[in-house]
This record gives structure tokens, sequence and C-alpha cells, in this order.
């Protein structure tokens, strides 16, 4: 179980508490459920989006209940669900590098990445440090600098930090279901043939016979 806090610092005016990132990794099946809090903007309520990832697959539902599907990136040169959730891997990363640091004076393993990563078509630029425990192995902090270049629309830039609160659970403390999709919400929806159809074909109408 994990759980990512932003700092002070790292959230600006806002609510701190309304803010954070819960996990749930099964090492067993490599499966993360996932779940996102975002206060909304009257700062009085949090919208929360749900995650399964296994598999390859990202299921999500987000505060309104649609369910989506999409394929889920992985950290470079690897295909850990659990470690590209864990160290925040999915963007496109132009350098990656390992270098030796301290986080809050103690020793730690900078793992450091640079890259673009892009949202309603707009592009960011960011820049990546994962603070990880040299003796665990787990991370304990992040940091991630982005800023916007798109010369069509307002330029920003930020900067969020954040603390990792790890501990170890008994699978048997969680639901037999816990990291099924189902247990999220999450709905399969069937694709509809008459989506692939064209209106018009040479002058007729074309249309479609339910089964």
């Amino acid at each position: 179980y994990c759980n990512t806090v932003p700092t002070p610092e790292g959230v600006g005016s806002s609510k701190l508490e309304g803010y954070g990132n819960q996990m749930w990794l099964d090492a067993t099946t490599d499966s993360v459920r996932l779940e996102h809090r975002v206060p909304n903007q009257d700062q009085t309520s949090n919208r929360i989006w749900k995650e399964i990832r296994q598999a390859g697959t990202q299921l999500t539902v987000d505060d309104k209940g649609n369910s989506g599907k999409y394929p889920a990136r992985s950290c470079p040169q690897g295909d850990s669900t659990r470690v590209s959730v864990l160290l925040g891997c999915g963007r496109d990363y132009l350098t990656i590098g390992v270098e030796q640091g301290e986080y809050h004076g103690k020793p730690a393993i900078l793992l450091t990445a640079h890259g673009t990563s892009e949202s309603d078509g707009s592009k960011s630029y960011f820049e990546q440090i994962v603070s990880v425990d040299p003796t665990t192995y787990l991370p304990v902090g992040a940091e991630v600098t982005s800023s916007n270049r798109d010369p069509t629309l307002t330029r920003y830039d930020y900067k969020t930090t954040s603390r990792y609160v790890i501990d170890f659970v008994k699978r048997s403390s969680l639901a037999v279901d816990f990291f099924e999709p189902a247990a999220i919400g999450y709905v399969a929806t069937e694709p509809v043939p008459a989506d692939n159809l064209r209106p018009d074909v040479k002058g007729m109408r074309v249309y479609w016979d339910r089964e």
C-alpha cells in the first residue's frame, strides 16, 4: 500500500488535504489499484478517479462513473506494472538517468528524467526526480517541474513535490475481488458494428439493422 501526498510547497495556495494518490500493489499478480484525489474548484469536496492496471491495460472510472480503457505505459526498458506506477512512468522520455544524492538530508538514489507529455492536444515539457531509499529500493519522494511552451496557449510553469508513505498489508485483509475491474465500478463497453459503417456509399444510404 502506498499513499503519495503533496508537500505544502507542492500545491501552492490549495488545501493540502484535498490532493493525493492511494495505491495498492499486488506482488503476486503485478496488479495495481489506484485512487486519485483532486479537490473541486470550491475546495469543499474532492473528485476521485479510480484505476485498475494489469497486463498492460489501464481501466479507469472517473468521478462521474464513466469507464475507460487504455494501454498502460511502462517505464523505459521495463514492463512491471508495479514499478511503472510507483515511479510515475508513462510519459515520453527524452533522457533518463540515475544519480547519487540526498532526500531530506539522507542518502538516496535519484532517478532523473525529462521529456514531453501531451494532454488535450497541448504539449508540455517536464523534468522529474524520484528519490529512492538505497536500502529498500522503494520511493520516498518525487519532484516534477512542468512548463507549457505552446505558443497558441497561455504559458504556465508549475512544480509539484510529493512524499511517499508506504506500508505492507496482508492480501487477506482486502476483498477477494479488490483488484478486479468491477470492484471500482468499471463497466466494459462492447463495440457497436454500426459505428464502423459509412453512412453513404456511392450515393446509397447505409442503414444498420440491429440484430
